[in-house]
């Protein structure tokens, strides 16, 4: 049954972000009712104060206050009924309960839904424009790498595996601190695939708490915010050089460190015995033992191409004389056993939808069912108790929103799990490797991309993994000392051995020139 909603406003202008949220969940739900709360004198007070972010948020960081989709709710493509204008708590109860609503999805800047007594069914808390920007140029004058949106609460559904286990999803946006506007954006996407979450999964129940913004009032001084100005200015200058003059030297190696999941490892330089980079390869990355642990599989970029082709590595450091993916770009080369047979699932996103093929026989390819038109990013399959778990990134946010799906099968459709997504995080949310087991528990990594690409792995424990549910936790974390990375990172099937990436920032006259002919070659691929 469709769940019956009240939106509560500020204003009906929404943004293109909040309708499109609206939007994706009107299958399971159906708009009733909009309050829209009318601006107080005091308001306008808080406005006037903060002249010099509205100054900053219009003019030098152009971030317009409403995005250039924005519109009114009653033009929009969201289906509703009626509107009732009010801040009277009484009038809004009594809207509610003649209308009967069991959901409100309040966006008003003060939380207007959290007064109502007699209101008793879900709510979700969304984002004004204004809170949103706010938390923004918070995060910039904090000096963060990501700024807090809030957290999905999950109170398990009697019947199912793990009853009254609850389960907390924090949701993070990426700064980018050359841009505020960028960094906004982000906010918007992320806030956005929030609230469709919490729409679309509607068995599990999840509720989402916004980030307080009690404090922020008082950060957002007038110098403040122009300090932010200047170091965003000066940030983006720094970019620039960075990619016309230096780029990313990635490494390859192995190392005997057993490291504990459970803890903080830095690898030295000491550990890590570097496998050398054939003279026909600018770098090699994305490293993966073979499922029988006898190869190394692992990402080469063509110098002449500019494109990543997969190779293979023998246990005495040579390289297969014939690449097994090139031609287009190719990377994350994971392999896992079906029915005695080893499949290879490359990353070819950049080219293609996914598609999975026997090792030695590329002859034919098979697509993922159920994923078939889609690009996805550094795909991971695993196997538990007869299910197929596939852990990916879809092209456009793969950075922060990691997706779980499952199949009864390796050529059945895959459909989303229950629980996906499983990951709102920079931190984590982008795969770093081969899901692995320690000591009877179960492990995924996850690339810490909050400041910089691949700057390490975080490690987190999978504490349920089933086809109802899916909680983990994040417990460790691994790093290279003198070095960013890894940003791959995986066992070998004896656990003896790990094989890894990492990189260093080199100055170079030609790293932009390489970095222009790359991108090219990957689109015209």
């Amino acid at each position: 049954m469709a769940r019956r909603i009240a939106l509560i406003t500020d204003s009906l202008q929404y943004g293109a972000w909040q309708t499109e949220a609206l939007r994706q969940g009107s299958h399971k739900s159906k708009i009733v009712l909009i309050i829209a709360l009318r601006k107080t004198q005091h308001g306008e007070k808080i406005a006037a104060r903060q002249f010099v972010i509205e100054a900053v948020r219009s003019i030098w960081l152009r971030v317009p206050k409403q995005n250039k989709g924005s519109k009114q709710l009653e033009q929009s493509s969201v289906d509703y009924r009626f509107i009732c204008p009010t801040t009277d708590q009484h009038i809004c109860e009594d809207a509610l309960e003649a209308h009967q609503i069991d959901t409100i999805v309040d966006s008003s800047l003060d939380q207007f839904a959290s007064g109502l007594t007699k209101f008793h069914g879900t709510t979700i808390f969304s984002y004004s424009e204004s809170a949103a920007q706010k938390l923004v140029l918070s995060s910039f004058v904090r000096e963060q790498s990501k700024t807090p949106i809030g957290q999905l609460s999950y109170s398990h559904q009697p019947g199912h595996p793990g009853d009254g286990v609850s389960r907390l999803l924090p949701v993070w946006a990426k700064v980018y601190p050359y841009s505020l506007r960028r960094s906004y954006q982000e906010f918007q996407r992320m806030a956005n695939a929030t609230l469709i979450t919490s729409f679309n999964q509607s068995e599990q129940a999840p509720i989402f708490s916004p980030s307080s913004l009690e404090t922020i009032q008082d950060e957002l001084s007038g110098p403040a915010v122009l300090s932010v100005v200047l170091q965003t200015f000066l940030k983006s200058f720094k970019r620039l050089v960075y990619g016309a003059f230096f780029e990313k030297n990635w490494s390859v190696g192995t190392s005997k460190v057993d490291f504990s999941p459970l803890d903080q490892t830095k690898l030295t330089k000491a550990d890590i015995v570097e496998i050398p980079t054939h003279s026909a390869y600018r770098f090699f990355a994305d490293p993966f033992f073979s499922s029988d642990g006898k190869a190394i599989r692992l990402e080469g970029l063509n110098k002449a191409t500019g494109l990543g082709e997969i190779l293979e590595i023998t246990s005495d450091g040579s390289i297969s004389p014939n690449p097994i993916k090139k031609g287009k770009h190719y990377s994350y080369p994971q392999s896992f056993v079906y029915n005695g047979d080893e499949f290879l699932l490359p990353e070819v996103g950049s080219h293609s939808a996914q598609y999975i093929e026997k090792i030695g026989d590329q002859s034919e390819k098979f697509s993922l069912k159920g994923l078939e038109s889609s690009r996805i990013v550094d795909a991971t399959m695993h196997c538990e108790d007869g299910y197929w778990y596939l852990f990916f990134g879809f092209a456009d946010t793969a950075h922060a929103i990691l997706n779980l799906w499952i199949a009864s099968d390796l050529f059945s459709e895959f459909r989303p799990h229950p629980s996906s997504p499983i990951c709102l995080d920079p931190a984590g949310a982008r795969m770093g490797g081969a899901i692995f087991r320690k000591d009877k528990n179960l492990y995924r990594l996850g690339q810490d991309n909050q400041r910089g690409y691949g700057e390490a792995v975080n490690v987190y424990r999978i504490k349920e993994l089933n086809p109802n549910r899916y909680v983990e936790t994040v417990c460790g974390n691994v790093s290279v000392d003198g070095a960013f990375g890894p940003h791959c990172l995986n066992k070998s099937p004896d656990q003896k051995t790990l094989v890894l990436d990492y990189y260093k920032d080199v100055f170079s006259f030609a790293a932009g020139w390489r970095r222009l002919l790359a991108k090219f070659a990957k689109g015209a691929a």
